[in-house]
C-alpha cells in the first residue's frame, strides 16, 4: 500500500529559462493579472504564484548575470 517503486509517474517537470520568469515578474510588476499572464506563457497558476514568491532569487539571479557580462567575468551558480 505505502510502496511507490511500482508506480509509473508520468508527469514530468519542464525547467523555466531566466528570461521567462523576468517576463512573469514584469507582468506581476504592471499589475497584470496571474491568470492572464500564465495564459499568456503557457504556465500554470501555480507556477506564476511560485515565480512570484522566488522573485528576490530571480532578480538577484538576473543582476548578477549582468554584471558577469559587463565585466566579462565566470557567472556563479546559485543553488
Amino acid at each position: 500500500m505505502g510502496d511507490n517503486k511500482n508506480h509509473e509517474n508520468n508527469a514530468t517537470r519542464k525547467s523555466i529559462s531566466l528570461e521567462i520568469k523576468m517576463q512573469v515578474i514584469r507582468g506581476l510588476d504592471t499589475s497584470e493579472r496571474q491568470s492572464h499572464i500564465g495564459a499568456a506563457l503557457n504556465l500554470a497558476n501555480s507556477t506564476t504564484r511560485t515565480i512570484l514568491k522566488n522573485k528576490k532569487k530571480y532578480c538577484y539571479g538576473q543582476l548578477q548575470l549582468r554584471q558577469a557580462l559587463q565585466l566579462e567575468l565566470p557567472v556563479l551558480e546559485i543553488l
